[in-house]
């Protein structure tokens, strides 16, 4: 690791087993910002504009009894792909293990509100935010603004960024919180590249990845299996919502960018001693195949099966508008033969409420997975029917009369029904998923979804 004498504006190098204590600087990126070979020449280094506020950051530094510091700008060889990747693998520990963190806010003035600062904007930002165990925010004339355990601040930084405060003050884990959650944090923040979409957030799912500049897109796809790799029993991964502007989309089952998770921040994981499930409700993945497991239903609006009404509406808990939320007509997601896959993860803060997605048979037994502009992710509660007679806002599912034969109330006001389904086969775009049956007991993941990669 490269570290800046805050005294001699020297470089040195140190191994990670010996490491000085030293400060970190959290910042944005602006114009003529000093680069490692920028260093090899101070008096040259000094006419740039960035050199002011790596002069700043060691001055800060010196003053708290700092003789190192670490620098983005001027610490990496940013011409060396793999002193670049490397740095960015270990970007996030690097800030873990820093003595203090300087969040430098370089638009804001003392007394102006900090949360209209650029810095919350950015997608590297957001582990430097939580990766360091304190952090110290100043304005641009590097005036202490306050720091991450001020409760002012607190709120104002949990308010404009969505992370719990619990998270912002260390007593909460990141375990503790759903893949969903923690994509949601990222879904407003912007990159200059594409691909730091994804390799923004590395560390913050303490997963490593190789640096593929040029991949667009596929780099956060690489991300979400490297993450389902790590942490297999959390579906959450696939409460995504559709944000086209096209009216009826379908799609895999991965989301293509973190953007889509931006009303995802109210989905939690399942603590694993209320969960029933075992290996049989893991994510896995292989070269060909991933596999999961979710509780999916058929829905019809009578005892007799699908039927020619449906609802005009229904409740997707905190986001009510029409079902579907788009031109399609009722009789038009009856043609559909829409199915519901319910995740294993819970949505909101009312035990037994989950988000659940929509499938689509799409012929020959197979299923895609169905978008609306805004939507992906639906609520269902699984409750005893009995007890939502005045609750038409929840699909209630008793697990005990959870069969092929029997329909299950969908809604009790209008008489749309969910009924178990059998094994299909199930493609989704260019991935082939299989639903196997598993035994009743196990209600909540009586189905396996497999996905082939071609």
């Amino acid at each position: 690791m490269r570290l800046l004498n805050t005294e001699t504006l020297r470089m040195e190098e140190f191994f990670e087993a010996n490491l000085p204590p030293y400060a970190i600087l959290s910042h944005t990126w602006e114009k003529e910002e000093v680069l490692l070979p920028d260093m090899a020449d101070l008096a040259k280094a000094r006419q740039k504009a960035g050199f002011a506020k790596i002069k700043g950051a060691c001055a800060l530094a010196r003053r708290q009894q700092y003789e190192y510091i670490w620098i983005d700008t001027c610490c990496i060889d940013k011409s060396s792909s793999a002193e670049l990747s490397e740095a960015i693998n270990s970007m996030y520990r690097w800030y873990q293990e820093s003595d203090v963190c300087y969040a430098y806010l370089c638009d804001v003035v003392l007394g102006e509100d900090l949360t209209t600062s650029r810095w919350f904007t950015r997608g590297w930002t957001l582990q430097e935010l939580i990766a360091p165990g304190a952090v110290e925010f100043y304005s641009g004339a590097w005036e202490l603004i306050g720091t991450e355990n001020d409760e002012a601040i607190m709120d104002a930084v949990s308010r404009v960024t969505g992370i719990d405060p619990g998270i912002l003050s260390g007593w909460l884990e990141l375990s503790e919180v759903s893949i969903a959650q923690k994509m949601s944090w990222a879904s407003k923040r912007v990159t200059t590249r594409p691909e730091d979409e994804a390799y923004c957030l590395m560390g913050l799912f303490d997963v490593n990845m190789p640096l593929i500049y040029g991949e667009g897109s596929r780099a956060f796809r690489r991300l979400q299996e490297e993450i389902v790799t790590r942490c297999p029993y959390d579906q959450s991964i696939l409460a995504w919502y559709s944000l086209s502007d096209d009216d009826y989309l379908t799609g895999s089952l991965l989301a293509h960018s973190p953007k889509v998770f931006e009303k995802s921040g109210g989905i939690f994981p399942i603590p694993r001693r209320q969960s029933k499930g075992g290996p049989e409700t893991a994510i896995t993945l292989t070269s060909q195949w991933m596999d999961l497991s979710g509780l999916i239903f058929t829905m019809s609006t009578s005892d007799d099966g699908p039927g020619s009404q449906r609802p005009d509406t229904c409740c997707f808990g905190q986001y009510l508008q029409p079902w579907p939320p788009t031109d399609m007509t009722p009789s038009d997601l009856l043609a559909t033969d829409a199915v519901v896959a319910i995740l294993d993860c819970q949505l909101g803060t009312v035990p037994g409420t989950y988000p659940a997605l929509f499938l689509q048979r799409s012929g020959n037994g197979s299923y895609s997975r169905l978008l609306w502009t805004g939507q992906g992710v639906v609520r269902f509660s699984l409750h005893d029917s009995a007890s939502l007679s005045d609750d038409r806002s929840m699909l209630g599912i008793s697990p005990f009369r959870a069969s092929r034969e029997k329909p299950l109330l969908f809604n009790n006001s209008s008489q749309c029904y969910a009924t178990y389904l059998p094994t299909y086969l199930v493609t989704y775009k260019g991935f082939s998923h299989r639903f196997r049956k598993l035994p009743m007991s196990m209600c909540l993941r009586a189905d396996s979804l497999r996905d082939e990669k071609h």
